[in-house]
């Protein structure tokens, strides 16, 4: 299911691409190819986009490493109650929305730099249902260099 409804402040609809249903099974429940690594213009309309699918979410958590450039404490605009947390490393490549509900929701992350065919395969690899590889496996299927190689240089 692609979900391309809400307009990104930077240049078009949200890059989204999930699975058609969350199952617990999915180690991926989609994709997510935002236009920059500016975080405090990419989030809000992504999570406008989620809302109609897994409801409002309560929290974001995000690899520093991918928006290394983004302030350490901010919200996205009308959503105070919103917790964005970075954490380290460990899986670069993954969005991860807690929704109100509870429900944990990773995404793949594809960086912006990816052509339109790498995304493309990576966010079909990505939602598929019963997926079962790493976001950076999927990066790396896809021909997208995954996060954790581009730290390393």
């Amino acid at each position: 299911m692609t979900l391309r409804s809400v307009a990104s402040p930077i240049t078009g609809p949200v890059r989204l691409q999930m699975t058609p249903r969350l199952a617990r099974g999915d180690r991926l429940k989609g994709a997510w190819w935002p236009y920059s690594d500016d975080i405090t213009l990419e989030l809000g309309p992504l999570l406008t986009a989620l809302t109609s699918r897994v409801g409002p979410a309560r929290g974001v958590m995000l690899s520093r490493s991918q928006w290394a450039s983004s302030p350490l404490s901010w919200s996205p605009a009308n959503n105070s109650r919103l917790r964005v947390s970075w954490y380290g490393p460990h899986e670069p490549d993954i969005a991860i929305v807690i929704t109100m509900g509870g429900k944990r929701v990773d995404l793949l992350l594809i960086p912006s730099s990816a052509s339109s065919e790498q995304a493309d395969l990576a966010m079909n690899l990505a939602s598929r249902e019963g997926n079962a590889l790493t976001g950076t496996d999927t990066l790396i299927a896809a021909g997208v260099r995954p996060a954790a190689e581009l730290l390393a240089n």
